[in-house]
C-alpha cells in the first residue's frame, strides 16, 4: 500500500510539447521548418517515464485527455523511453486512450518501446493493422519524423513545396503574371 501511495505520486508524463518547439533532427528545407513551427500544435508530443501502474495509470489517461482538448492534435507521440514497467490495469488505460485518439481522430505514434511492452501493446490493445490508426518507431526521432512528413505532405498537395533553387522563382511561378512584376 505505501509503495502504491508514494509511486502514484510521481508525475507519469514527464515533458508535454509539441512539434512547434520541439522536431526531429531530419534536415529540411527552411519553409519546411517554419510550417512545422507554425502548425507544430498539430502534433503533441509527450515523454513518459516511471513504472505504469494502476495508481497512475488513470492520471495518464486524464493528461492525454487535456492536451487533446487544448491543442486538438492531429498526431500524439507517446515516448516510452523512460518507462520501467507498464501493469495490466495500465493496459486498460492505453486502451482508453486509444479509443479516445480514434474518437478525436488522434493518429497515436509509440516509440521505444522495449520488445516485450511491443508485444503486448500490439496482442492487448492495438491489434496488428498498423498504419491507421497507430505506428510503432524504435526512438522518438524516427516517429516525429514521420508525423513531421505526414503533416508537410499535406502542405505538398496543396502545391507548397520546398525546392531547392531560387524561392523568388518560386513565388513569381505561384504568382499570376501581371502581379508577379508589380510586387516583386
Amino acid at each position: 500500500l505505501l509503495f502504491g501511495a508514494n509511486y502514484s505520486r510521481t508525475r507519469t508524463v514527464r515533458l508535454t510539447t509539441t512539434a512547434a518547439s520541439y522536431q526531429s533532427q531530419v534536415q529540411r528545407p527552411i519553409l519546411y521548418q517554419q510550417l512545422l513551427k507554425k502548425q507544430g500544435d498539430k502534433l503533441l508530443i509527450m515523454s513518459l517515464q516511471g513504472h505504469i501502474f494502476f495508481g497512475s495509470a488513470s492520471s495518464l489517461f486524464e493528461a492525454i485527455k487535456q492536451a487533446f482538448e487544448a491543442s486538438k492534435p492531429e498526431f500524439a507521440v507517446l515516448d516510452f523511453r523512460l518507462v520501467t514497467g507498464i501493469d495490466s490495469s495500465a493496459m486498460l488505460s492505453i486502451t482508453k486512450i486509444k479509443q479516445l485518439a480514434q474518437s478525436n481522430q488522434v493518429h497515436l505514434v509509440f516509440t521505444d518501446l522495449d520488445l516485450v511492452l511491443e508485444k503486448r501493446l500490439i496482442a492487448e490493445v492495438l491489434g496488428k493493422a498498423q498504419g491507421d490508426h497507430w505506428n510503432i518507431f524504435p526512438d522518438l526521432d524516427q516517429g516525429l519524423s514521420w508525423c513531421e512528413s505526414q503533416l508537410l505532405d499535406r502542405f505538398e498537395s496543396l502545391g507548397l513545396v520546398a525546392k531547392s533553387g531560387d524561392i523568388r522563382k518560386q513565388w513569381l511561378d505561384m504568382l499570376p503574371r501581371d502581379d508577379a512584376h508589380k510586387t516583386l
